[in-house]
């Protein structure tokens, strides 16, 4: 898979790398199963953010952390933040 290629890439040959970003359109299904097998976690959900053909749609944000790469695990965050 290009993205796995990709993540592996980033944090083999930049140590200063700690995190890696991705963001897609909340309808894009095939890219959200990407992410998620890649260790990816949803992190972020942008209401009316994604623009395409004139028109705002909400989108989401993924996130691979250095550590879990290195531990081949997805750590999850926090459902609620008090």
């Amino acid at each position: 898979m290009a993205l796995s290629w990709i993540v592996s890439h980033v944090f083999s040959e930049y140590p200063e790398a700690i995190r890696i970003e991705g963001h897609t359109g909340v309808d894009n299904t095939a890219m959200r199963a990407l992410f998620a097998k890649s260790l990816f976690v949803l992190e972020a959900y942008h209401r009316k953010s994604w623009r395409q053909a004139g028109l705002l749609f909400d989108s989401v944000g993924y996130v691979v952390i250095r550590v879990d790469w290195e531990n081949n695990q997805v750590t999850p965050i926090p459902r609620s933040i008090k």
